[in-house]
């Protein structure tokens, strides 16, 4: 990995599942922003002269993430709401339906369903009482153009309620971060929220120069990793490089790197990487050599590293990890009895 560190380049972009079936539920791409914030609450605990910080306990954690989207889906607002999206009939309103009236006759482009707005030619306005039909009478002698407004049925909408007494919709929630270094980009970063909860929170800025953003945000619920004994957590943040393995390993370790054996015995030791840092060990399975100094006492095969023992006496097993222009070695000492 290079020395000064990755950037993490542009926005996230975001799938949505159903946190039970594992089904896609929808996807934020056009984001102009979004942001992953974790906090810690602490409770200090001072004594003795001038009140010394004796300890700095951490608790509460919290894991939220932030969306804006430059676009507009029903399914942000559904998630907000924590109601289904219902395609179906439903009763919409129609504005502004221009009209032509002849003698007081006028025909509207939709069936009405209640009374009907008018706007007649010479500027008045009135209500005409449910006419039952798209065509209908405002008036004898009325002739021009008439504005009316009124509901009609649409048989095809989808509509969302807003209701009182829902909660926001719980998600799980699949982020990509592209990473890159000064020689170009290496990689993404995968955050997955198993549990997303979104905060009900519905704001739109409508304005007659811009088009309104719309904010998908969330808090982590914690989760139970692999069943009731697993770990608790909010999130898995990993990263999947576009290459091999960025971080090389320093060393490698034998586990056990000390066997005793009785002849006849036999054993596979395990081989790990030995990254440094904060990076976990990683399990080697391929690119091994396994090396004998005494076959006679203990041999071993070279590919899969089983180690058998032939005699009583002391041998050194070496292996060697050659990946990426790296040649780290290790040796394990096998120590072999007779057996009873």
């Amino acid at each position: 990995m290079d020395k000064i560190g990755q950037a993490l380049v542009s926005v996230a972009e975001v799938k949505f599942y159903d946190p039970t079936t594992d089904y896609e539920l929808g996807s934020a791409f056009a984001l102009t922003d979004s942001g992953i914030n974790s906090e810690m609450q602490n409770a200090e605990v001072r004594g003795g002269f001038m009140n010394q910080l004796l300890f700095d306990i951490k608790h509460t954690r919290s894991f939220s993430v932030n969306f804006t989207s430059a676009t507009f889906k029903p399914i942000y607002l559904s998630f907000q709401t924590g109601t289904n999206i219902v395609v179906g009939a439903k009763n919409v309103y129609m504005f502004n339906d221009c009209v032509t009236a002849t003698d007081g006759s006028v025909t509207l482009s939709k069936t009405p369903v209640g009374p009907v707005n008018v706007q007649l030619p010479n500027g008045t306005i009135i209500d005409v009482a449910n006419p039952g039909s798209a065509t209908f009478s405002v008036g004898s002698g009325v002739n021009g153009e008439c504005i009316c407004a009124y509901a009609y049925n649409n048989a095809q909408v989808s509509n969302i309620s807003i209701n009182s007494d829902t909660q926001p919709k719980t998600v799980k929630a699949v982020m990509h971060v592209r990473a890159q270094e000064q020689d170009g980009t290496i990689g993404t970063y995968e955050i997955v929220i198993p549990r997303l909860k979104f905060t009900g929170t519905i704001d739109f800025s409508f304005t007659a120069d811009g088009v309104s953003s719309t904010n998908i945000s969330g808090t982590a619920l914690s989760y139970t990793d692999n069943g009731a004994c697993g770990q608790q957590k909010y999130a898995d943040w990993t990263f999947i490089p576009d290459t091999a393995s960025i971080v090389d390993p320093i060393a490698i370790a034998a586990v056990p790197g000390k066997i005793a054996l009785v002849t006849n015995d036999t054993i596979t030791p395990s081989i790990y990487a030995i990254r440094g840092g904060t990076y976990s060990n990683e399990l080697l399975t391929s690119k091994l050599a396994f090396v004998s100094s005494n076959t006679e006492i203990a041999s071993v095969n070279a590919t899969t590293g089983l180690i058998t023992a032939v005699s009583v006496g002391s041998a050194n097993i070496s292996v060697t990890y050659d990946a990426a222009g790296l040649n780290l070695g290790t040796t394990i000492a096998v120590t072999v009895t007779a057996g009873t």
